[in-house]
């Protein structure tokens, strides 16, 4: 018996991960489950998958459920031609000012996400000793990008 270690492990699963991902996508297509979204034909360039290559991307439900290289149109409830142009994973802003009439210069992240490509903002010191818990409570608490923050140690 062979001892299992952590690469081992983490092949193993990705390796039945992919199968199990090939399997749905198939299920998908005799069932005529339909996507939300499909975004076809772009560069997708992801380097956390190593993956870099055009693909079709399946999307239900604000998930991605399917990266492939052909996704049928009648699959989609809504489709983005995406040809020529790249696809990237959400962007991190590691500067950001979100936190809008608290801060003179914010802006709601929100409103940014969809213009900048960004779903994780980084707040640069908005918020301090005196008003984090307000931005923690009204800001991140109700926004659908994810936020983090830097904070200044000012009141």
């Amino acid at each position: 018996m062979q001892d299992i270690t952590r690469r081992n492990w983490v092949v193993g699963s990705l390796s039945g991960a992919a199968l199990l991902a090939s399997g749905a996508f198939a299920q998908a297509l005799r069932t005529g489950e339909r996507y939300d979204l499909v975004i076809k034909g772009g560069e997708v360039l992801d380097p956390s998958r190593k993956l870099r290559g055009v693909r079709d991307i399946g999307i239900r439900s604000a998930v991605i459920v399917a990266v492939e290289a052909d996704i049928p149109e009648k699959l989609a409830v809504q489709t983005i031609d995406a040809r020529g142009k790249l696809v990237t994973p959400g962007l991190i802003d590691l500067h950001a000012h979100v936190y809008p009439l608290g801060s003179a210069i914010g802006l709601p992240a929100d409103e940014l996400a969809p213009q900048t490509a960004t779903t994780t903002f980084v707040s640069a010191g908005d918020a301090g000793a005196n008003n984090f818990g307000a931005l923690k409570h009204y800001i991140i608490g109700q926004t659908r990008s994810r936020i983090y923050a830097f904070i200044h140690i000012s009141s």
